[in-house]
């Protein structure tokens, strides 16, 4: 309304200045102006309504923010109280805590000097008793050592008493502690040899040849027997052969082997004649050889006896001719 009685001011003083026509033309011109103007007048004014509107919702909004801001103070007034409330239950816990320690302290404590006490005392009773065992053993082992001390000086005499005496071809006799010549037994001291004889003949051709045969004693574990076979052999045909073995067999003659340390021990003959001329020849011959173990028996001291046997035999075969055979062992170390 304020913008019209402007625009009809400006028309009365427009008209004093002009004409009737003029003014009747701009007056025309007014109206169409003032309608333009009019009619840009309301939608303005239907904005103002807007703007009013508006400004009253936003009277409302901060109507609505004072409330959450009073409702905020009131929470941060709460929330101020329950910290309040919490410290102190905190500061409450904290000292009851601290007590209850000081107190669990306390009895730890008291229960680690209980320990230590009983500690104290089992080490100083173990000590006790080790210290006893030591002083014990050393004291036996030191009587020991004297004792060893002793018996060493004492062998080192004696020892020297056997070597002067040895110097003098000597022995030394503890007994009377004087050096003296030697006099062992004879039949400590020499060599025994088991010896047998035997002049029969036997003309078979396979088998233990009849009377051969010699009984001994080994007197230790670790020795070998000495064997001399002495005998007449002989092989008779058109290419004959035959092979003597002494034998190893127990004390009555029975479970014979052959010798298998160092070896067989045995007497090869072979004869083949030109012409197949029939030659009767009687050779002497002799078997010689050390045995330690059969085939079936390790020869550890004890009483055995030795056989002879015949094998591989082709055609006529003679053992023993018009003369004295004979079988000899005896007992040596093989080095």
């Amino acid at each position: 309304m304020f913008s019209k009685l402007v625009s009809l001011a400006c028309i009365v003083a427009l008209a004093t200045a002009q004409t009737v026509t003029d003014m009747a033309n701009t007056a025309n011109s007014n109206n169409a102006g003032v309608l333009g103007a009019d009619n840009r007048m309301k939608p303005l004014e239907s904005k103002g309504e807007a703007v009013s509107n508006g400004m009253d919702a936003a009277a409302d909004s901060l109507i609505t923010v004072d409330a959450i801001v009073n409702t905020v103070n009131a929470i941060a007034g709460e929330s101020s109280a329950l910290a309040d409330n919490l410290n102190q239950k905190v500061d409450a816990a904290t000292g009851n805590m601290g007590r209850d320690l000081a107190d669990s302290a306390a009895s730890m404590n008291d229960a680690l000097e209980v320990a230590l006490d009983e500690i104290t005392r089992a080490l100083s009773s173990q000590k006790e008793t080790v210290e006893g065992n030591v002083a014990g053993r050393l004291s036996t082992a030191n009587a020991n050592n004297e004792a060893l001390i002793t018996t060493t000086t004492d062998l080192a005499k004696r020892l020297k008493a056997h070597t002067d005496c040895a110097e003098e071809s000597q022995v030394y006799d503890a007994v009377k502690e004087e050096c003296r010549g030697t006099a062992v037994a004879p039949e400590k001291g020499m060599t025994k040899v088991a010896h047998r004889m035997f002049n029969n003949d036997d003309g078979r051709e396979g088998g233990y040849v009849d009377n051969r045969y010699v009984t001994f004693k080994k007197t230790q574990d670790d020795t070998y027997i000495r064997v001399f076979y002495h005998e007449n052999f002989r092989v008779h045909g058109h290419g004959a052969w035959a092979r003597w073995h002494v034998m190893i067999c127990d004390a009555n003659g029975n479970g014979c082997d052959f010798c298998n340390n160092p070896g067989r021990m045995q007497y090869w003959r072979y004869a083949y004649h030109q012409h197949n001329w029939w030659m009767n020849d009687h050779w002497s011959g002799s078997i010689a050889g050390l045995c330690k173990t059969s085939g079936n028996r390790n020869m550890r001291k004890g009483d055995f006896r030795l056989r002879v046997y015949i094998d591989s035999a082709r055609y006529d075969t003679y053992t023993g001719h018009n003369q004295h055979s004979s079988f000899m062992v005896d007992e040596v170390f093989k080095f």
